[in-house]
């Protein structure tokens, strides 16, 4: 029989041992936006009256009878715990006003929904209405928009559910922006409605610009705006409209400069307000120097030989699979100019482990091109070490940027990041990091390229770490902890008490 003093000593070592493992602190659930540095959840600006403006998001907005007015909420779950099936939750109101609050919600299964709003104040007493395909989601500190995820129409912001962003993982790696826009003006829609359309005809100093108007029944007077930035100081003469269907409008720009682009749109105005289409850009093309004239001397008469029929002969070959990617390349041309490959040097890692990611990409194109950027965002848990490349921007811990310039035909650059797998992964975790390159083509469109390579973090090696691990997976880490402290305890106190 076990005497009193024995029991004592064995509750001192379990208390000993489970006092090596501290528990952390478990949150009750998610937050958001708490952190001093974040932005505010909801802010406005006038798009039309403002376009391409970055520094005009404000608390509050003046618009008239056509403006659109864009939103943009911010988010960032600064808890250590996951935020499950993020919601955002816009709240248009349904009736006319002239100065009105309008108000969104930031909603997760794992917290309290956070409220935040602007002020709208209008020229005139006019409806607020949600404008269908302008939701433009920015997720992971990107600068770049992604497709809505689940395959949601847009319009489910203005809903009671709310549009649906996923789960949000802790940290500022994925924090981000969703803008939408909404439009001022009355329900019946007899404010003209107009739509901007690519430019055609381009030329060195000249381009056809092109609309889709529908005056709505009221005679409307139609003209497009452009110029070298955003701020279009130059118009087109003026064209007349007074129907109820969409007309196709268009007019010529001239006197441009060769080889600049040029931003336009399309504005539409009748007795019941002013609508301007979404902005479009083009870039005229370069200058051609006539050819010099060649003086060709006369000849004698000279009879050349009759032609010569032949058939061509046409070799057909069988493609292998592993082939079909490089001629798919070969295809699409210069859409994808430049490659972009992104290896580990391991697939697999422990916690602690530093391993090494290799970023490689080549100009395959017959051109130069221009303003590439690279981009590579590290997961949440990842430990930066060291890039090879210097200067770089290096942001929150988690995403490089870097500017590499023009590469030339053929040239290739070759990078290295190092970093060391953080203890706050959890072995069985599925690590991803993406890649980004963007760039200018000859077009001078942008084009953006991206790679993914995914890291395992496994468990460690020995029954200690596998007993650990069962409990985490079965428990949480809290669990785990205190679990294998006390299975530690009493295989101590069998050791030298009992035997």
């Amino acid at each position: 029989m076990i005497s009193l003093k024995k029991i004592l000593n064995i509750s001192l070592l379990l208390l000993l041992v489970i006092s090596l493992f501290p528990v952390p602190s478990v949150n009750a659930g998610a937050s958001f936006n708490t952190d001093s540095q974040d932005r505010p959840l909801l802010q406005v600006a006038n798009h039309t009256k403002n376009p391409g403006c970055t520094s005009c998001w404000a608390t509050s907005v003046y618009a008239d009878n056509g403006d659109e007015i864009s939103f943009a909420v911010y988010y960032h779950n600064t808890s250590n715990e996951i935020a499950r099936n993020v919601r955002i939750r816009a709240n248009l109101p349904s009736e006319a006003f002239d100065n009105r609050t309008i108000s969104v919600n930031l909603l997760a299964d794992n917290t309290s929904s956070i409220t935040d709003s602007v002020n709208v104040n209008l020229s005139s007493r006019q409806e607020l209405t949600f404008i269908p395909g302008t939701v433009k989601w920015y997720p992971n500190q990107g600068t770049n928009y992604h497709s809505l995820p689940f395959g949601q129409s847009d319009n489910l912001i203005t809903t009671s559910s709310g549009l649906n962003i996923g789960d949000l993982e802790p940290g500022w790696g994925d924090q981000g922006y969703l803008v939408f826009r909404a439009r001022v003006g009355n329900a019946d829609n007899d404010a003209p409605t107009a739509f901007t359309n690519p430019a055609n005809g381009i030329a060195q100093n000249s381009a056809v610009l092109n609309s889709s108007v529908n005056p709505n029944g009221n005679y409307t007077t139609i003209w497009f705006e452009y110029g070298t930035t955003l701020s279009l100081v130059d118009k087109t003469y003026s064209q007349y409209l007074d129907s109820h269907n969409i007309e196709n409008v268009n007019a010529m720009a001239s006197g441009l400069n060769p080889e600049t682009k040029y931003y336009f749109r399309v504005v539409a105005r009748n007795a019941k307000g002013t609508t301007y289409g979404n902005i479009l850009s083009f870039t005229t093309s370069k200058t051609v120097a006539a050819p010099a004239p060649v003086y060709i001397a006369p000849t004698a008469t000279y009879n050349p030989p009759a032609p010569v029929n032949y058939t061509p002969v046409v070799t057909t070959y069988n493609i292998l699979p592993d082939m079909l990617g490089i001629i798919k390349d070969a295809l699409d041309g210069p859409d994808e100019l430049v490659t972009l490959i992104l290896t580990l040097d391991d697939q697999e890692a422990r916690v602690g482990d530093e391993v090494n990611l290799n970023i490689y990409l080549k100009n395959k194109g017959n051109f130069a091109v221009s303003d590439v950027a690279l981009k590579i965002d590290l997961p949440v848990g990842i430990e930066y070490i060291n890039f090879t490349e210097k200067p770089f921007e290096y942001t929150n811990g988690e995403v490089i940027n870097y500017n590499l310039g023009t590469i030339n035909v053929d040239e290739s650059k070759e990078f290295d990041v190092t970093f060391r797998v953080g203890e706050k992964v959890k072995a069985g975790t599925v690590l991803e990091f993406k890649g980004y390159i963007d760039y200018e083509n000859n077009e001078k469109i942008l084009r953006i390229v991206e790679d993914t390579e995914l890291l395992d973090i496994i468990i460690p090696d020995g029954l200690t770490a596998s007993i650990f691990s069962t409990f985490e997976s079965l428990f949480g880490p809290w669990f785990g902890y205190m679990m294998f402290g006390i299975f530690l305890g009493f295989i101590l106190t069998y050791l030298f008490y009992v035997k």
